[in-house]
């Protein structure tokens, strides 16, 4: 029969060492798996936090952008849609707004009739515009999908607005 005072004093302490480290080597396992998890649903919390709140932020800078191209869109020489005279409206709407990197009024047919770039966008240009094609059945803003331009790492979105004469058709 086995009995615990036989051991030498040596196994003794090293059964003792063990017998009372096993359960505080559980507890300090248990701590971190819990103290890992709480840091891990704080950091999830977070970042629907920070989601939640850019959302929010991008929902109303598009309103706000919306808004000012709507009225834009309303000017009398955008609406007239004449290549030779331009709005300056729109040289200075781009100078105004720097995240605008151009503002292009232009008709169904593709003619590129104002732009604040010199170089025109040609029509084959335009119907690979992601969001283009949408905006003409749309009665608000158009927001396209990401596109990469001709500069390595820069993307842009194109946001388009029909320009209807009182509620008709859509012009440009």
């Amino acid at each position: 029969v086995w009995r615990f005072s036989r051991l030498s004093v040596r196994a003794q302490l090293m059964l003792l060492l063990v017998a009372v480290l096993l359960p505080v080597l559980c507890v300090l396992l248990y701590h971190l798996a819990h103290g890992r998890q709480m840091a891990r649903d704080f950091a999830s919390e977070r970042v629907r936090l920070l989601a939640h709140t850019t959302a929010g932020s991008l929902e109303h800078l598009l309103r706000d952008h919306e808004a000012v191209l709507q009225r834009i869109a309303q000017r009398p020489m955008v609406m007239a849609l004449d290549g030779q005279a331009g709005d300056p409206i729109i040289v200075e709407f781009v100078k105004l707004y720097p995240e605008f990197t151009n503002l292009v009024v232009q008709d169904l047919a593709g003619r590129n009739d104002c732009s604040y770039l010199s170089q025109k966008i040609t029509r084959d240009q335009l119907s690979g515009i992601p969001g283009f094609r949408d905006a003409i059945n749309r009665t608000s803003m158009s927001v396209g999908g990401l596109r990469w331009g001709p500069c390595p790492g820069a993307g842009f979105r194109c946001c388009s607005i029909p320009s209807r004469m009182r509620r008709a058709r859509p012009r440009g």
